[in-house]
């Protein structure tokens, strides 16, 4: 019997020994409950500036239900998908019993190059009968411009912008390398009907993504275009920033700086474009970078319309803490601009957190009043501005946020007076259904003039309401508008709508582009063009 029983005793503190003190790894069989996932949480290859949700299953293969189930480490620049355990669509909660299955929902959102491998590890803690236990499992990814080119026949559309001259083109800059068989490099102008405008020629293009687009504000035709590349057409030292005449040659006469110090360095490359609205034809620029051809300048920079900085407009030490992606005028004749973004400083003041207001000077303007700002958190973005029309000053605010000013449940979407306040006459709804409940990347005004508004990201509901198309209708005050009736289901896979913009002959239609793959049933591969009531064209 003491025989037995010794024996007993060692085979237990062998299991005990190879366990470790009651920690499991995902393979190790220790008996009780034990958590385990079906497959490597690898991520692939994103762009960079990506977002990507994934889901996995995870099983409870041991003998006893899994309980007190807790995550407790993970890292930017992975997450759970809208920022906690098991992330939004995910099915997992606080036990799981014994054989069962449950689906985690994942996010990588891919972060500013150089960053080519990552690998950083999800813990999660659970119990059974005896033991506390650890499942420790590797999120891996990696980053690379050219991500995207097996997606569609264009890739990842960011920017629309609309021919000037009534031709009812437009150019289009994003993340692609052909369209409709043909090589076209980031950067195309296509005719009213989606053919190819042969008269603008960009050769071989550009050797990175166009991020941004922006018509020069001279009359010219001439086209501003901005993103991590470094060539054009052959041409090298093109950093990040170009001007473009209307046959898509180079415009020489902006001139960013010769040689590896030309136009913009460090960061991941220029967001935002935007011309002044003064009529100088300048132009503010936004981004990661922190150097223009020698100068410093962090995030944010006006330059004249010869390429020069603008040393009327002083940053001073800039954006801290993250980069710009949005920037617009304030649209009430004060020449002052609105910035967003992920950044948490501006020019040595701290708890700017994603959203402030420069003067014309740059200087911040501390009558707009944002408080703590924008939520918190690595994929917190101030995603796009959209000033008011009605000369208030009013903006429009999207992005990834889920809270502003200390107020909960602003999800995704809100309208700010004029002195950062939150407008309660636009009403988004209130709770954990309020707004939307994903991301928002786009927002424009509708072309009818009604001040209704499109949204577009990759959300599937607001207010609680299904929208299956990732593309909504807003009227001024919050509300959907029920006209607008994208139905029959739309192959937004994986992420959703970019980029929104009105067309200029008249029809009230509006172009969307993003990374899709169908739009009402019917294959659009990145781009589409819809009807005002919500119909392909």
């Amino acid at each position: 019997m003491w025989t037995r029983f010794f024996l007993f005793q060692l085979l237990l503190a062998g299991l005990l020994s190879a366990c470790g003190p009651g920690i499991c790894s995902a393979t190790e069989q220790c008996g009780g409950a034990l958590l385990s996932l079906a497959q490597n949480v690898d991520f692939g290859a994103r762009a960079f500036f990506s977002l990507t949700d994934l889901s996995f299953a995870m099983t409870n293969s041991g003998t006893t239900a899994a309980k007190s189930i807790s995550q407790t480490v993970i890292t930017a620049p992975f997450s759970f998908a809208g920022g906690t355990y098991p992330g939004i669509g995910g099915t997992c909660g606080a036990s799981l019993g014994r054989g069962e299955t449950c689906t985690l929902v994942l996010r990588f959102t891919a972060p500013a190059p150089p960053v080519d491998a990552l690998e950083t590890p999800l813990t999660i803690v659970y119990s059974d009968e005896v033991f506390t236990k650890t499942l420790t499992i590797p999120l891996v990814a990696q980053t690379d411009n050219g991500a995207f080119e097996q997606i569609g026949s264009t890739s990842l559309v960011r920017a629309i912008v609309p021919v000037s001259d009534d031709s009812a083109g437009f150019y289009m800059g994003g993340q692609f390398f052909n369209y409709a068989g043909s090589n076209i490099n980031h950067i195309i102008r296509l005719n009213f009907d989606g053919s190819i405008d042969s008269q603008f020629n960009t050769g071989t293009g550009c050797d990175g993504p166009v991020n941004t687009l922006a018509a020069a504000p001279d009359g010219s035709g001439d086209l501003y275009m901005g993103g991590p590349f470094f060539a054009y057409d052959g041409t090298a030292d093109i950093r990040q920033i170009a001007r473009l005449h209307a046959d898509g040659t180079l415009d020489t006469a902006f001139n960013t700086g010769t040689g590896s110090d030309a136009g913009f360095q460090g960061g991941g490359g220029v967001n935002k474009i935007l011309p002044a609205a003064d009529g100088s034809g300048d132009i503010y620029v936004g981004g990661t970078f922190n150097t223009y051809n020698t100068t410093f300048r962090n995030g944010i920079i006006r330059l004249n319309s010869d390429g020069s900085v603008d040393t009327g407009f002083n940053s001073g030490t800039g954006f801290s803490g993250g980069f710009v992606q949005d920037i617009a005028s304030a649209g009430d004749g004060s020449g002052d601009i609105y910035v967003g973004g992920n950044f948490t400083g501006y020019n040595s003041a701290t708890n700017i957190n994603r959203l402030v207001r420069l003067n014309s000077d740059g200087s911040r303007d501390a009558s707009f009043d944002i408080g703590s700002g924008a939520s918190a958190g690595f994929d917190s973005v101030v995603s796009a501005l959209l000033p008011a029309t009605d000369g208030s000053g009013d903006l429009y605010v999207v992005g990834w946020f889920t809270t502003y000013k200390g107020s909960t449940n602003i999800n995704r979407i809100t309208r700010l007076n004029s002195d950062g306040s939150i407008d309660s006459d636009f009403q988004i709804g209130s709770g954990g259904t309020a707004g939307f409940e994903a991301q928002v990347n786009a927002i424009g005004f509708a072309p009818d003039n009604s001040g209704d508004l499109f949204v577009g990201g990759i959300f599937t509901s607001y207010k609680g309401v299904t929208i299956p198309a990732r593309i909504a209708r807003l009227n001024s005050d919050g509300s959907l508008d029920s006209a607008f009736l994208p139905q029959g289901g739309v192959g937004f896979d994986p992420v959703g709508v970019y980029a929104i913009a009105n067309a200029l002959d008249g029809s009230g239609d509006t172009y969307l582009g993003g990374w899709f793959s169908s739009y009402q049933g019917t294959a659009f591969n990145d781009l589409v063009r819809i009807s005002p009531t919500g119909t392909a064209d």
